[in-house]
């Protein structure tokens, strides 16, 4: 698992550590849910519990993303522009290109 998530740094071998931590414990969970639920209540109380760990994993995953720089964000640069009466402005990207005749 460990070779599969590719750790770079101390943090992300941390977190990747703890990833599989919790990935087994929801497995386990959802083995001791279908092997030994006794009653509904059982079966509620253990489903709570791998719901939390699967939950936790996800946001595990989401913060191993972050980290390594996998997430759609985008970049955002805000500039002043001053368009005075009878004037024109472009928002957006603008090449500098000559496209002749």
């Amino acid at each position: 698992m460990l070779q599969e998530i590719r750790p770079e740094s101390l943090t992300e071998s941390m977190l990747a550590t703890q990833m599989i931590g919790i990935h087994h414990a929801a497995l386990s969970c959802l083995q001791r849910t279908a092997l030994q639920a006794r009653s509904l209540e059982d079966l509620d109380a253990a489903s709570r519990v791998t719901t939390r760990f699967m939950r936790l994993y996800m946001e595990q995953l989401d913060a191993m993303a972050k980290l390594k720089g996998k997430t759609g964000q985008q970049k955002i640069t805000v500039e002043h522009v001053d368009v005075h009466a009878g004037g024109q402005a472009i928002v957006g990207l603008v090449s500098a290109s000559c496209c002749g005749g």
